[in-house]
């Protein structure tokens, strides 16, 4: 299983991390799981957080297509951090074209979180 699905703040940020052969087995499962996050937050907007630097192959576009925690009412932004890899940006930036979200890629974690707060102020403080 090489993702982990949780909560960064309960019921404002998932965060998502992925590593090695990411399968679409395995994209569905963790969608699965961020639906399943999103639906019990009591919170109208829920922002995630997404960790793929040490993605070394990503599923289908045809795959991630399926996704549908992108879709959700509640999701608001989606920042991707870590892969330097220009194919992968790329398939994700396609991936983006195709589900219609509201996304943005940084190269650093420290980077994604300060875009989170720009974008949502109101969001409660991150316990280091």
């Amino acid at each position: 299983m090489p993702y982990d699905v949780k909560w960064l703040i309960e019921d404002y940020i998932v965060s998502q991390r992925f590593w090695g052969v990411f399968t679409a087995d395995e994209a569905l499962a963790a969608d699965a799981r961020v639906i399943e996050l999103l639906e019990h937050s009591p919170q109208t907007t829920v922002h995630a957080i997404v960790d793929d630097a040490q993605v070394t192959q990503m599923p289908p576009v045809t795959a991630l297509a399926k996704v549908k925690s992108s879709r959700h009412d509640k999701l608001g932004w989606t920042v991707i951090f870590g892969n330097k890899s220009a194919g992968m940006r790329f398939t994700t930036k396609l991936a983006n074209r195709i589900l219609g979200f509201k996304m943005l890629i940084t190269p650093t974690y420290q980077e994604a979180i300060e875009k989170l707060y720009e974008l949502d102020p109101d969001l409660p403080p991150l316990d280091d």
